[in-house]
């Protein structure tokens, strides 16, 4: 990106950006005329439309990520960063049952669910506030950290992404950057039918039986919830935004 103009009314930073959430995210972000970048440690299978940049990081790794958003940073003003990047383990428990992970499986979630939140929000903190206007940090936990819904691991990472989001808004607010975070339930995936990590037809069933809607969220209907807390509710701080169709709801009246 060095030495490109900017001609959007500012830059937005999405992490996860090839995964189901954050390409909708980008994409949506794309058509109210921002430029993106997209950082993730894999290509998108199909790159956006529009002002749309990809960066290959692993942003579990501190160093690599501090240099990649140097990088981009040194070339155009960030206005709005989503933190997307995550998602469960396959060796940590299952999606209705409980099995406890290894702590290396633990270690390995709590690292890519919430410390490669932390190294985004780290380094993108000076651009962050060398901009002008409207500024926000948007994480995505899950509605697995608000209740006891398996996945140990997934679910500890989350919550504390839910801690963080507090903190920061508490630190950050005074200086002009709004701090939230979405939480989503279960999530299709529309290439191949699964949702979350599940593809076995009776446990989507079983999932799917937990939502008042009837349905699990289309990406889009999940990533709605980034760009408008990012652009629209403008005087929404420190807040966490479930979007599960009513999931959370009957889990929870269901164990009670």
């Amino acid at each position: 990106m060095t030495g490109e103009q900017v001609t959007s009314p500012g830059l937005v930073l999405v992490s996860g950006s090839s995964g189901n959430i954050g390409a909708a995210t980008a994409r949506l972000f794309l058509d109210r005329g921002f430029e993106v970048v997209g950082l993730d440690n894999r290509k998108p299978d199909t790159m956006p439309l529009g002002s749309f940049h990809h960066v290959t990081v692993d942003l579990a790794d501190e160093r690599a990520t501090a240099q990649a958003v140097a990088e981009i940073t040194a070339a155009a003003p960030v206005q709005h960063v989503c933190g997307i990047a995550g998602g469960a383990l396959p060796d940590d428990g299952g999606a209705t049952g409980w099995q406890l992970p290894t702590p290396e499986v633990f270690r390995a979630s709590i690292e890519r669910n919430l410390l490669s939140q932390y190294h985004l929000v780290h380094a993108a903190l000076p651009a962050l506030e060398a901009a002008r206007g409207d500024r926000s940090i948007t994480l995505c936990s899950s509605v697995n950290a608000l209740g006891a819904w398996a996945r140990p691991a997934y679910s500890t990472a989350k919550a504390g992404l839910l801690g963080l989001t507090r903190v920061l808004a508490e630190a950050l607010g005074p200086r002009g950057i709004r701090v939230n975070c979405v939480a989503p339930g279960s999530v299709l995936d529309e290439a191949n039918g699964a949702v979350g990590r599940e593809s076995n037809g009776s446990v989507i069933r079983e999932l799917e039986r937990t939502i008042p809607l009837g349905r699990a969220a289309h990406p889009v209907d999940v990533a709605r919830c980034f760009v408008t807390l990012a652009l629209d509710l403008t005087h929404v701080h420190g807040e966490t935004l479930v979007v599960d169709g009513g999931q959370e709801i009957r889990r929870r009246s269901r164990t009670s």
